[in-house]
C-alpha cells in the first residue's frame, strides 16, 4: 500500500507532457489487448471460417473400409462358396454395394444375396452382366443405430477350374449404381474397398 502511494506521488510530480505519454501508452496496451481478444474469439467461435473449415474437413473425411472375405479361397467345381462384404472403420446407416465377378467362373442369382449383421435389410438386390448390386440400410426407426461387421453375403457356385477375381465397382459413372458407404445426408465415407481372388479346382 505504501509502495502504491509512493508511485502515485511520483506520478503526480511528472511533467504534464510525460503524464499524457503515460496515459497514451496505457490506453494503447488496453486497446491492443481488446483487439487481440476479439481476434481469437472470432477465429475459435463455432460460426467462424476456421471452425467451418475444420468441421468441413471432419465431415468429408473418409474413414469406412470394405473388404470381400470368402469362406474359402479354394473350392471345387460344382461347389458353392460364401463371400461376405465386411465393413470396418466408421459405421454408416446406408451402403450401396456393387461387386464385380466373371460369369464364366461363377453362377449367382438375386436370392443368393442375403443381408448381414450390420444392417437391417436389403431393399434392392440385383445380379446382371457380371455385377452383383445391393442396397443395405439400417432400421429406419433407429437410423443412428449403426455398426460394423457383415454388410451382406453372396453365395457363388463354382462353374469351372481357374482363378477368378472379385472386386468392388467404385468408379462407375453415368448414374450407374456403384459402391458407396453413406452417412445421414448422403456424404460418402468410403476410404477403401478390397477385393479377393478365389481358385477353383
Amino acid at each position: 500500500m505504501d509502495a502504491l502511494s509512493k508511485d502515485l506521488q511520483d506520478f503526480n510530480k511528472l511533467h504534464p507532457n510525460r503524464k499524457l505519454a503515460v496515459f497514451g501508452l496505457v490506453l494503447f496496451v488496453f486497446v491492443l489487448s481488446i483487439l487481440i481478444g476479439m481476434y481469437f474469439s472470432q477465429t475459435n467461435r463455432p460460426g467462424s471460417s476456421n471452425s467451418r473449415a475444420g468441421s468441413q474437413n471432419q465431415v468429408t473425411q473418409k474413414t469406412t473400409m470394405l473388404a470381400l472375405v470368402p469362406s474359402a479361397e479354394t473350392v471345387k467345381v460344382g461347389s458353392t462358396v460364401k463371400v461376405s462384404v465386411m465393413l470396418d472403420g466408421e459405421a454408416v446407416p446406408a451402403s450401396d454395394i456393387v461387386v464385380t465377378y466373371d460369369p464364366a467362373y461363377f453362377a449367382v442369382a438375386d436370392k443368393d444375396i442375403q443381408v448381414g449383421t450390420a444392417f437391417k435389410s436389403l431393399p434392392y438386390k440385383k445380379v446382371q452382366n457380371g455385377r452383383i448390386a445391393a442396397s443395405a440400410i439400417v432400421d429406419l426407426n433407429s437410423p443412428s443405430d449403426v455398426k460394423t461387421g457383415e454388410v451382406l453375403s453372396i453365395t457363388l457356385e463354382a462353374l469351372k477350374a481357374g482363378s477368378s477375381p472379385l472386386g468392388f465397382d467404385i468408379d462407375t459413372k453415368d448414374d450407374v449404381q456403384k459402391t458407396i458407404t453413406s452417412r445421414i445426408g448422403g456424404i460418402d465415407t468410403l476410404k477403401s474397398a478390397q477385393g479377393t481372388t478365389i481358385t477353383i479346382e
